[in-house]
């Protein structure tokens, strides 16, 4: 299973789709810690490593985010013309849970292309101790850095009531649930019925996330906090971070993530498994 992952992740190489989703995340990182970066070098101060923790909670990034996950795995699971025999020899079960070994395995290198390149950004000003640090807090107490550089990630104003290290671990796990979950319904769609149904449904899902900012206008606009799965890449998303009633918490989070995962690997399996070769080649 793990040379079926390994051989997923050698063809990113000639791959373009791939490369463009790590060009984007990157592009993000400089746009989100640049002005972190040069307000720190200007007030000769250090910046917390996590707070590449707020990395999602900028609304715009969740939704780009969504969209780079569907970019990432619209075509799990990689079956094409020199994959049948490959199949037959290893196994239909074998293999598809190389797949699903796959998507975890890229989901956590996407997550840690984040939390790496955000640090290696904010060097040689930048500290791991187990501290917020002077830039965020005055960021938060100010609502931004200067009136130069502003704050591109957010940060609740009672943000010292939460440990960094701890907060930060939280996130990134957060964050690469949520992937693995993006490309587990994309790899069960496509398995079940096709590319078709597989866009629709993730661009339904893709569609809550610009929901929460104008739901709020009505009483039932609360329930789609707790359908958004996606906005639950944030761990501040959930209720015990944020402070808001009407977002779910966190066991509710990680949870419905989690089932979704284990879900949607076990559907995937047996659909593989019962479906002609050739018909899967042919999608």
């Amino acid at each position: 299973m793990v040379r079926i992952a390994l051989t997923n992740i050698k063809k990113w190489r000639s791959e373009p789709t791939v490369w463009l989703v790590f060009v984007v995340l990157l592009l993000y990182v400089v746009y989100f810690f640049g002005p972190v970066y040069l307000f720190a070098g200007e007030h000769d101060e250090t910046v917390s490593a996590w707070i590449v923790s707020g990395f999602f909670t900028h609304g715009m990034m969740a939704i780009i985010y969504v969209a780079l996950i569907g970019l990432m795995f619209c075509n799990a699971p990689y079956y094409d013309s020199s994959s049948q025999f490959y199949v037959i020899r290893v196994g239909r079960v074998r293999w598809i849970m190389g797949q699903i070994l796959y998507v975890c395995i890229a989901s956590f290198i996407m997550v840690l292309f984040i939390w790496l390149t955000s640090w290696l950004m904010l060097l040689p000003r930048i500290s791991f101790s187990n501290d917020w640090g002077r830039v965020i807090r005055s960021a938060v107490m100010n609502g931004t850095l200067s009136p130069e550089h502003s704050l591109r990630v957010f940060f609740v104003s009672n943000i010292e009531a939460y440990e960094p290290i701890r907060t930060s671990i939280l996130s990134f796990v957060m964050a690469w649930s949520v992937t693995f979950f993006g490309g587990m319904l994309f790899m069960m769609l496509n398995a079940v019925a096709g590319k078709v149904l597989s866009f629709t449904v993730f661009g339904v899902l893709w569609f809550l996330c610009m929901l929460p900012d104008f739901t709020m206008l009505f009483q039932w606009g609360k329930i789609v906090f707790y359908v958004d799965f996606f906005r639950y890449v944030s761990v501040f998303s959930a209720r015990e971070y944020c402070g808001l009633d009407y977002w779910p918490p966190l066991w509710w989070c990680l949870g419905i993530v989690l089932i979704g995962i284990i879900i949607f690997s076990v559907v995937t399996v047996i659909v593989f498994c019962r479906r002609d070769l050739d018909a899967g080649r042919e999608e």
